[in-house]
């Protein structure tokens, strides 16, 4: 019976978290794309500029919180606007694993800095401040 009891308890534990609301996405400062990389090649090769890829995922906090913190900064929009075009892609959705098949991706967050074509330049992967994120980007915008 007490094993019943036990079991019970951790599914309904297991459920209830299960069933928590998503956190309301963060509203961003400028231009992304996201969940169409093929759109957002499109438009870096009609611009002729440099992409940058983050492959996230949505329980991923980390993730979340450079979406929020980092991609929400006016000093990052003030840098990246119209130097760069910027894409999302969830990697752990099915729209979104092609892409993570194809660059590799191993864990999330990754960050990539394609060529209009698509082809890698750079990555980045795990946490990144805007700092440090700053000093990466910035010799790729055009």
């Amino acid at each position: 019976m007490l094993r019943y009891i036990i079991t019970a308890f951790i599914a309904l534990t297991l459920f209830s978290q299960c069933t928590k609301a998503p956190l309301p996405a963060p509203t961003y400062s400028f231009n992304i794309i996201e969940d169409n990389f093929e759109s957002a090649k499109t438009l870096a090769a009609a611009q002729n500029k440099n992409l940058f890829l983050m492959v996230h995922a949505d329980w991923c906090s980390i993730c979340q919180n450079f979406k929020s913190s980092v991609l929400t900064d006016a000093q990052i929009k003030t840098l990246l606007e119209g130097k760069i075009v910027v894409a999302l892609v969830d990697g752990d959705k099915t729209y979104g694993k092609p892409y993570a098949n194809q660059y590799g991706v191993t864990g999330f967050p990754t960050f990539l800095i394609c060529d209009a074509n698509g082809n890698e330049i750079s990555r980045k992967k795990g946490a990144l401040d805007k700092t440090t994120f700053s000093n990466w980007i910035t010799p790729f915008l055009r």
